[in-house]
């Protein structure tokens, strides 16, 4: 018996021949290049080529003291020599097809090329070369009149003498049918690889422009047929009479009337396309407007355009899923395995999704559910799954479900959830698209009722993605004006496509030093925004967005104007685990605070962590993230964490989750949405270029740091203002001390650095790194070269 091929050695092949085309996505285009100015170089070396150049070539006159008069040289005489030679006129279409395929390759989205197409290219040249044989003078050839084909097609297809081969015993008509085949072959090969799917495009542009006032034909559901039943014959009518118009119009429900018809339930049932949500996943008391991305928002400093959905790609037109047969061999098997192990239960409904189908079983009354929850394994290695969750039972149901993983996914994208009612129509004040559900509705989360999420999962499991769909969520719905973000990227790389957003009030936090800076100023935002609305009467933030502002210039504790507005602020923490291992009592006493205080005031967290351990996951963060989200984990215990239910560590990979809504204590399997790295660029692209970055320069700076600049260091001549850069210009006596300290560190220990001074000074970050720039202008120490150590100018007391 043939061996049956190994999913997972496919799987494996298919992604290394996806991070093929990742490493070399810039070949096709060199290529591309390459064809196109070889079919410019040959097109030039054939339209200056001179008989004189062919008869030094050929030995017909003296070489000597002789210079080409072709364009390109003795390498274009070569070339054009060679190709007038063997194939004759066909070298000018030759240039046209090579030009063809490297413009369309350069400029248009096409096939990459093979030695197919090259084939095909050579095989139609031949076969020209042999038709214009048969037909010697139908094109000039500047070497000879009667080479229309050159050398190949009077050798094969020359109708005079001398008398080509395939002429001698074919005649024409067999010359004519043997070119043709080789010439269509050829045709057929580069109209199948480059010229197919462009031309069909363009006549489909052309029929969809031509037909698109003609009003579309609805489409007509034709009911199920129900069989009639066989009436026996002593019950038939004795009389042949015609029945009246009037019995056929309104027939006697008792006697006419067909039995309903009953769905069984051995039959595969599709999931309803009812707009589902589930609980707890927007506010119902909220009235919000849905807003269109190409309806322009009018600011104060100009027009704003939300991004228009065409910059992401829609769902492919060929989708992957259980289809019926799939659904029906999986079933029989199912049922087989319960049968096997004597469990009375059968199979009662199947609902597919884009990457899982639940299988509903129904048990007969006293069936123990560990029964069922103990052939997992079973389960698994009958189906030939790679894993598989049992729901015993389905919350609010009667019933087992089992998850089965489907043998070829359907991928979702992001542009089909932003174009749904659930989106467009919902009433969520910070909506947020995560994926497709089970039966393949679309998730929508209010972030404004989470009001905070916590995301953790393994490495690979798909937490960058549903970042990157969350922030796109943001993009498409809010301004810069009405929301703002904080985004903290420790691993410098996941946040880097998002530097030039007008939404951000800070840059992205690379370094841990400024989390602490940037939480500790959310925090102090968080408390000077609850005076605001208790001064302004208000008990949330939608109720001091709508409130009519007073006539009255209203102050706040700063002495700053009241706003008429104040936007929502999200801060996005992509790795956790980093900053706890720096600062984890200020981080986790901050993110506490923000959870428990910032729903009223508009501030939310989104953290995200890809170790989701008990030192990273506090019971201080559990307690204050309700709303979690949990990837594809290694072990029960993660699942535990993060979620407090095992499940996790059963999931797929690639985007599968479990959903752990608001309000709600059962969890939602959800197929992650998916953005293209290349889409998502032109989105912030588009974004970024309508308003200009406005940030908030005290995020980042440390209390000392502010302290020190305005003076208030305790400095003895405090009426002067300490300049922050150290300039010999206006240094004061308390910077003259702290630079003198320094000099004095560097001279007894022979080492330097910011973090060292910062240590021994026990100043910031920022004044340490004042003082090592001070230094290095007075000439104490060297210049920073790459990550080495700064060079020590001056003697130490080790040397």
């Amino acid at each position: 018996m043939a061996k049956k091929p190994d999913p997972k050695k496919k799987q494996s092949k298919a992604n290394k021949e996806k991070v093929e085309l990742k490493e070399h996505k810039y070949r096709p285009k060199l290529i591309a290049a390459s064809l196109l100015l070889f079919a410019i170089a040959l097109f030039f070396a054939l339209t200056s080529f001179e008989i004189n150049d062919y008869n030094v070539l050929s030995g017909g006159k003296s070489s000597e003291s002789w210079l080409p008069s072709n364009d390109l040289g003795i390498i274009g005489t070569y070339i054009s020599y060679f190709c007038f030679r063997y194939i004759g006129g066909v070298s000018y279409i030759l240039v046209l097809f090579l030009a063809i395929g490297g413009f369309k390759q350069l400029f248009f989205k096409s096939k990459l090329y093979n030695w197919e197409y090259f084939l095909g290219l050579f095989l139609l040249t031949m076969g020209l070369a042999l038709i214009f044989g048969i037909y010697p003078d139908s094109l000039s050839n500047p070497i000879d009149a009667q080479l229309a084909g050159g050398t190949i097609g009077q050798r094969w297809c020359h109708p005079e003498s001398p008398i080509g081969w395939i002429y001698q015993f074919a005649n024409k008509t067999g010359c004519l049918l043997i070119s043709g085949f080789i010439f269509l072959v050829g045709f057929s090969i580069i109209w199948a690889h480059d010229w197919h799917a462009s031309t069909v495009k363009f006549f489909k542009s052309i029929y969809n422009h031509m037909t698109a006032d003609r009003p579309k034909k609805e489409k007509v559901i034709k009911e199920p047929k129900v069989k009639k039943e066989k009436v026996p014959k002593n019950n038939r009518k004795k009389d042949n009479k015609p029945e009246s118009i009037f019995s056929k119009l309104n027939p006697n429900p008792r006697t006419n009337a067909p039995a309903p018809h009953q769905p069984s339930f051995d039959n595969f049932q599709p999931p309803r396309a009812e707009p589902k949500v589930a609980v707890g996943m927007q506010m119902p008391n909220v009235v919000a407007k849905p807003r269109t991305p190409s309806k322009p928002i009018i600011k104060g400093d100009g027009t704003y355009h939300l991004p228009s959905y065409n910059l992401l790609s829609p769902d492919p037109v060929v989708k992957g899923g259980a289809n019926t047969k799939e659904i029906d061999k999986k079933k029989s098997i199912l049922q087989h395995t319960l049968e096997s192990f004597k469990i009375d239960a059968h199979v009662s409904s199947v609902t597919s999704g884009p990457r899982v189908t639940l299988f509903e079983i129904v048990t007969a009354p006293g069936v123990n559910l560990k029964k069922i929850t103990s052939l997992s394994a079973n389960i698994a290695m009958d189906l030939k799954a790679h894993s598989l969750r049992i729901l015993a039972p389905i919350p609010g149901k009667s019933s087992v479900g089992i998850e089965v993983p489907n043998e070829k996914a359907s991928p979702v994208f992001i542009r089909s959830l932003l174009e749904s009612p659930e989106w467009q129509k919902g009433s969520s004040l910070i909506p947020i698209t995560l994926g497709r559900d089970i039966s393949g509705m679309p998730i929508c989360l209010d972030l404004s009722k989470a009001p905070h999420l916590l995301i953790a999962g393994a490495t690979g499991s798909g937490k960058s993605v549903c970042m990157n769909t969350i922030i796109a969520s943001i993009l498409y719905r809010f301004t810069p004006d009405e929301l703002n973000l904080i985004l903290v990227d420790p691993k410098v790389v996941e946040f880097k496509n998002y530097e030039s957003l007008p939404h951000l009030v800070t840059p992205v936090v690379n370094e841990p030093q400024k989390v602490t800076m940037a939480l500790h100023w959310a925090v102090k935002e968080m408390e000077h925004r609850y005076k605001v609305l208790a001064q302004c009467n208000v008990k949330n933030l939608e109720s001091f967005n709508n409130r009519t502002p007073s006539a009255n210039l209203e102050l706040d504790e700063r002495n700053e104007p009241v706003p008429d507005k104040m936007p929502f602020l999200v801060i996005i923490i992509d790795e956790l685990a980093d900053i706890m291992m720096t600062a984890k009592g200020d981080v986790e006493t901050c993110l506490a605070r923000i959870a428990q205080l910032g729903r009223a005031c508009g501030i939310h967290a989104i953290v995200a962590t890809q170790r989701p351990s008990v030192n990273v996951i506090t019971g201080v963060i559990k307690a204050n993230f309700p709303t979690r989200i949990a990837f594809k984990v290694t072990s029960t215990v993660d699942s535990r964490t993060i979620l407090d239910k095992k499940g996790a560590d059963q999931l797929l990979g690639q985007g599968d989750m479990l959903f752990n809504p608001p309000g709600a204590s059962n969890l939602i399997r959800i197929q992650g949405a998916y953005v293209p790295e290349n889409e998502l660029e032109n989105v912030v692209e588009f974004v970024s270029g309508q308003v200009e970055q406005k940030f908030n320069e005290s995020i980042i700076i440390s209390p000392e740091d502010a302290a020190f600049s305005s003076g208030a260091m305790g400095d003895p001549l405090g009426d002067q203002v300490a300049s922050p850069g150290f300039e010999d210009t206006d240094l004061t006596s308390a910077d003259e001390k702290l630079l003198q300290q320094a000099v004095e560190i560097i001279m007894k220990d022979g080492k330097t650095s910011i973090s060292y001074i910062q240590r021994s000074l026990r100043i910031g970050y920022n004044r340490a790194a004042t003082i090592v720039d001070t230094l290095e202008q007075r000439g104490i120490l060297g210049p920073q070269i790459g990550s080495s150590a700064r060079e020590i100018l001056i003697p130490t007391n080790k040397e």
